[in-house]
């Protein structure tokens, strides 16, 4: 997995340098033996970034964002072994983990919450991931059965990611979210068009 993981990024970043890389790595690995989270879910974030190029400070904040988020990693110890932009990138990351869509349900509400997302994640970065991880779980939506879980989510990004990833003109992205979206709010009418 890995040795494919890199001839992606090499195949556009010709002098990168991964130790930083393998040291975010190596330590998530080395961590996630203590939790139950599947270490795979971090490679799929991953397919979707790589395609849109980042720098290595984005590869590293995707590599570790969960255990941050989670509290599994300090910033102390990320400032200790990475750059400072990249504890920035996780601190942002980390304040738009706690923004609650359920609370924010009303037409009004929902353009502050895009207000306050775009304001929270002043790296362009940030936002980048945070679309990434979304993609990924629509991605998954189909692995699951609670059907009133994934009508939530498909509602919360196709009232707030789909309009942000088109803001922002990450155009591929606010396709595939808009088409997984639509597929779950309103699925009798996806199937007749997909027929169609």
């Amino acid at each position: 997995m890995d040795t494919e993981f890199y001839k992606k990024i090499e195949s556009y970043f010709k002098a990168f340098d991964r130790t930083n890389v393998d040291s975010a790595l190596n330590y998530v690995k080395e961590k996630y033996k203590d939790t139950d989270k599947p270490i795979e879910a971090m490679y799929r974030v991953l397919d979707v970034i790589l395609p849109l190029k980042p720098d290595e400070d984005t590869i590293v904040s995707v590599i570790l964002h969960d255990l941050y988020i989670e509290d599994f990693l300090s910033a102390d110890k990320v400032k200790k072994m990475f750059s400072p932009q990249v504890v920035n990138i996780l601190n942002s990351l980390k304040r738009l983990s706690i923004l609650n869509y359920a609370e924010n349900d009303k037409r009004s509400q929902v353009e502050i919450l895009r207000k306050m997302f775009i304001t929270l994640a002043k790296d362009v970065r940030v936002i980048l991931i945070w679309l990434a991880c979304r993609l990924k779980q629509m991605r998954d939506l189909k692995d699951l059965d609670e059907d009133g879980y994934a009508h939530s989510l498909a509602k919360e990004t196709m009232d707030v990611y789909v309009p942000i990833a088109s803001r922002l003109g990450f155009y591929r992205m606010k396709t595939e979210l808009e088409d997984l979206s639509f597929k779950y709010l309103n699925q009798s009418e996806y199937e007749r068009i997909r027929e169609e």
